[in-house]
Order: C-alpha cells, then structure tokens, then sequence
C-alpha cells in the first residue's frame, strides 16, 4: 500500500473522531454553562438584550436532523477531499497547481482549526473561529487565482505577452503587437473599481452578537456570534477586500506593464471580500434559526472540494497528475502521414 493512501485513512479517522467531539454535552458548556431549565427562554436572538448571556434556541427536529448530517457526515467528507485534493497536486511544479495547492492546504487547515475549537474551547474561541476563517480566506484567494491561470496558460494567452489571446477574434487587433489598448483590459479595470465598491456592502449591516445553547438530540450545543469575530467579518475584511480590489484598478490603469502586478491586490480583494459577502448572508438569511446556516455553509464548502476533484478528475490526463485508485487515461500521440 502506497504511502499516500495510508495518510488518507489515517487522516480519516482524525477527521471522524474530531466531528465526534464537535458538540459539547450538557454538563460542560463553557463560561460556566448551566444547564438547560437554567437557560433563559427565548426563541429569537433578536429578542436578547445581554449578549454574554446563553439562551435556548429550538431549532427544530429537522434543524436538528441537517446539523448532525452536517458535523458527522458533510463535514468529514470536504476535510478528507481536500486533503486528497492537496496530495494529488503536491508534486505538481507549475504556478497555477502549486496556488491551488496551497489554496487547499490552507482550506484543509482551517478545517481542522475549526474542529479543534469545537474538541477543546467547545466553539467559544475566537482565536480558533479567527483561524478557522482565515483558513477559508486563504482558500478563495489562491484557488481561484491558481485557476484563472491555469485557464490561460491553456485556453485564454491574455497574460502571455508572446501568444495572441482568445480575446482577439473579437477585438480584431491585439496589443501585443500593435499600438492599440485593449479592451477586455479597460473592462477588467472598471470591473476592479465596481468590486472595491460593493465589497463595502457589509459595512451596512447591523452587527447582533448573542450566545445560544442549540438542543440537537439531547446534546447542547452552543452557538455563539460574538461582537470581536463578527467586527472582524463585517468591517475589517470589506475594508481590507475594498483595498484590494482598488489597488489592482489603479495597476489595471497604469497599462500592460503593470498587469501582473494586479493579480495579487485582484485576488487578496476576491478572497476577503467573498468571504465576509459569504458570511453576511448566512448571518441574516438564518439569524433566526443557525442551525440552517451551519448546514449551508458546510454544504457549499463540499460542493465546491467535490468540484475541483471533479475538475482534476476529468482533466488528469491533461494536467498530467496521478489519481488515487485511477489509472491515468492514455494520451493519444498524433502518427505522421505516410509520404505516398
């Protein structure tokens, strides 16, 4: 048995076990958590008044049903993916594979921290729920900007200054060769500026801290937003997203000199700013019931490991990397025509 499906199964059983400690019983709620007749009542966090306060937070079965599904089986299967994500580009050398890599590693990482919270601190950190977010963040930079190059270097040329790029059968000129501008690149420029802008849509929203104990099959489970990590998400990274995004405009502007300069602001703006536009929404769609936002927050992290395993899948001849228990599919070589 290879060395690399070892890791995986060992990994496995980290990641059950940790999703079997997620849920703190009754007895050892943190900050002195009573028990559950102690609580005060309430069945809306927009009826609390002190925030350091836990309260009880009927969910119901169903609520109760999909965060289970989401801690013992969704959860444990993106964490895994991700790591095998992660192995099977780990040799991989170009700049496209190694970004996304990293992208995954960082990912699978704050995964884990997340795990480790909810094992130890039983979800009430807001160090590990500030790694934990950084993790993701990390993930929405580097894996998106490993693929947009890796979908130019072998579908678009636009960075390649030596290539015509896909752009041209529209523009009918390039200024790669002529003394022209180019117009995706204006585009690309003002798109940058309208992200700067709407990265600031969180700022708008009302920031509602409050604790809450989730009964979910006999199990408490403790639920907090607190006023530091939800500062954090909805201030500080659309300001740092904003900037971002405004600094690759004003490379996009200087000209084709500075284009790669603009990746960088480009996707630090993309990571921080779809993240805090992520949390925003499952915070106020679900203020009412989180166990809901717990399921589609971890729902959508599968989906999207799923995808790119897919990706990897369908392209592995392409991309030339080896999948676990899958036979590299052959590549056909074109045979020269016989000279009649």
């Amino acid at each position: 048995m290879r060395i690399k499906h070892l890791a995986i199964m060992i990994l496995l059983l980290i990641v059950l076990a940790g999703s079997a400690c997620q849920w703190a019983p009754p007895q050892q709620c943190p900050r002195g958590g009573r028990a559950p007749a102690d609580l005060m009542p309430g069945n809306s966090p927009k009826a609390v008044v002190d925030s350091s306060q836990p309260f009880l937070l009927d969910v119901g079965f169903v609520g109760e049903l999909a965060m289970t599904f989401a801690a013992y089986v969704v959860k444990p299967l993106y964490v895994v993916g991700s790591f095998v994500a992660f192995l099977i580009l780990w040799r991989k050398k170009s700049r496209a594979l190694t970004l996304m890599r990293w992208g995954l590693l960082s990912f699978f990482l704050g995964e884990n921290i997340c795990s480790v919270n909810y094992c130890f601190a039983y979800g009430s950190s807001d160090f590990l729920e500030f790694l934990h977010g950084a993790g993701m963040i990390g993930m929405n930079i580097l894996l998106p900007w490993g693929m947009l190059l890796l979908f130019d270097e072998k579908v678009f040329h636009y960075l390649d200054a030596e290539r015509p790029c896909t752009f041209q059968r529209m523009c009918k000129q390039c200024w790669k060769t002529q003394d022209v501008a180019c117009g995706f690149h204006q585009i690309a420029a003002w798109l940058a500026l309208a992200l700067a802008l709407c990265a600031l849509l969180p700022l708008c929203g009302t920031i509602r801290p409050y604790q809450a104990i989730l009964p979910v099959f006999g199990v408490n489970v403790l639920w907090t937003n607190t006023f530091t990590i939800l500062f954090i998400e909805s201030r500080v990274y659309p300001i740092l997203g904003a900037l971002g995004f405004a600094a690759a405009f004003v490379y996009l502007r200087r000209g084709k000199a500075a284009l790669q300069k603009a990746l960088l602001p480009f996707f630090l703006g993309l990571g921080f700013t779809s993240y805090a536009v992520f949390k925003m929404v499952l915070t106020l769609a679900f203020f009412d019931n989180p166990a809901w936002g717990d399921w589609w927050e971890e729902f959508t992290e599968l989906i999207a490991i799923f995808a790119v395993l897919l990706f990897l899948y369908v392209f592995r001849g392409q991309l030339e990397i080896n999948f676990p228990f899958v036979r590299k599919p052959p590549v056909e070589v074109p045979q020269p025509h016989e000279q009649g």
